[in-house]
């Protein structure tokens, strides 16, 4: 356990270099922010994360306790954050195999080393699937009740996860079944009292139309590709392979379930959502790990791993990722380039009069803001209409919100779609 936990500390604090080099995307603005606001009184933060803008609670939880502490940019202390949880989520799956291979694997594949970095729900979520399978799997009754409801609090898709047990064991035993349908009651309870399954109905459609369902499978496989590359992919096939010969189905099982239910109902998928399946990839490496062949291949995919994660951490842009996270975090209008470069400005400008903000973008002006120009409070203004603009100061814009109402005074990228403009009310 002592090696282990060294492994695991140590890639945690590579994880940890060069937390900024990536720009903040739009979510991990929200949620970042929605830490903020428990600085703001428990009353104001559950308002905010629940119902205003219907988000689970633990990241945002957990984001404002790091915001405590003293001498950390809110930037980096949401993104440590998440790098802190995924450790204790590697250690959870350690102690769910016992396998160096899995854990090595886990912890250096390019998917989770370059989503781990970022504030966002997904790596969380992770963790506390492997703590509900770690309390669940040992036995650890009255814990087991406690994962069941973190894993509520990490995102609403936790139904998915609560058959896992079950499936990977092959047998469903007394204490499954009691958090199984602790789960349901959890769920239907979130449905009954919060809007919470709102934002995941958003995502999910019912309806049955096979030309959306090949387009989603399509894009699970290429995005799992363009993380593990074809020789990463063809380790964990291999490792498909070898248990389905074994009889062995219950990770197998999960994947199917996995890969079924967002190909299925998925209406608008990222590549974020996948993470859940890394852990059980890992398990399957485990077992072409049993030959000396399948060590030396395993080597050389970690090899290439590590490569690829010298660039993300290093020159993030130029990194190998799924196309849609690099247009999220780079080219879309929440992409943290353009918001940065507008604080920047009224920084340099030592503007102190009104702004006038999207509302979309609160979360993220006021975490890039307090990360980049500490010393300045605007007085600001998050409108939704263009009739919810005053009649002095100066607006921000993107090219999602395209309000032209004076002189421009700043773009920061011409036409992209990452620019953003600052413009005075004449």
């Amino acid at each position: 356990m002592k090696r282990a936990l060294f492994l695991v500390v140590l890639v945690a604090a590579i994880k940890l270099l060069f937390l900024d080099r990536t720009p903040f995307f739009g979510d991990e603005g929200l949620y970042c922010y929605l830490g903020y606001q428990m600085q703001q009184g428990w009353g104001v933060f559950w308002r905010e994360t629940i119902f205003v803008w219907k988000d689970a609670p633990l990241l945002p939880i957990l984001n404002g306790w790091a915001l405590l502490i003293p001498g950390l940019s809110p930037i980096f202390a949401c993104r440590g954050t998440v790098v802190v949880m995924a450790a204790i989520g590697a250690l959870f799956l350690w102690g769910i195999t016992r396998n160096w291979w899995v854990l090595i694997f886990y912890l250096l594949n390019p998917f989770n080393f370059f989503i781990d970095r970022t504030s966002l729900m997904e790596s969380v979520f992770v963790t506390m699937v492997l703590f509900y399978l770690w309390t669940v799997l040992r036995g650890k009754k009255f814990l087991s009740i406690a994962a069941v409801g973190l894993l509520f609090a990490a995102k609403q898709s936790a139904l998915i996860a609560l058959p896992f047990p079950w499936l990977l064991e092959g047998k469903l035993k007394k204490n499954t079944l009691i958090t199984m349908g602790l789960g349901v009651f959890f769920a239907v309870l979130l449905k009954l009292t919060t809007p919470l399954w709102d934002t995941a109905q958003m995502h999910v459609s019912v309806v049955v139309d096979i030309s959306r369902i090949k387009q989603n499978l399509w894009l699970m496989e290429n995005w799992i590709i363009q993380y593990l590359e074809w020789p990463g992919m063809l380790v964990v096939v291999l490792g498909g392979v070898m248990a389905v010969h074994k009889r062995r189905f219950g990770v197998i099982s999960i994947l199917v379930l996995i890969g079924g239910v967002y190909g299925f109902t998925g209406f608008r998928l990222f590549p974020r959502y996948l993470l859940v399946m890394m852990p059980f990839m890992a398990m399957l490496v485990g077992e072409v790990a049993k030959y000396k062949w399948g060590k030396i291949t395993i080597i050389g995919v970690l090899l290439l791993f590590s490569h690829k994660n010298l660039i993300s951490l290093t020159n993030p842009e130029r990194a190998r990722i799924a196309k849609e996270d690099h247009y999220q975090f780079w080219e879309d209008w929440s992409s943290g380039l353009g918001t940065k470069a507008a604080v920047d400005y009224l920084r340099g400008e030592n503007y102190s009069g009104s702004l006038w903000v999207p509302q979309d973008l609160k979360g993220m002006w006021i975490i890039t803001q307090l990360s980049y120009a500490p010393g300045r409070r605007w007085d600001e203004h998050f409108y939704t209409l263009a009739e919810e603009i005053g009649k002095s100061g100066w607006i921000i814009n993107t090219s999602h919100h395209q309000i032209k109402r004076g002189e421009l005074v700043f773009v920061s990228n011409g036409e992209a779609r990452n620019s953003v403009r600052i413009e005075k009310i004449p």
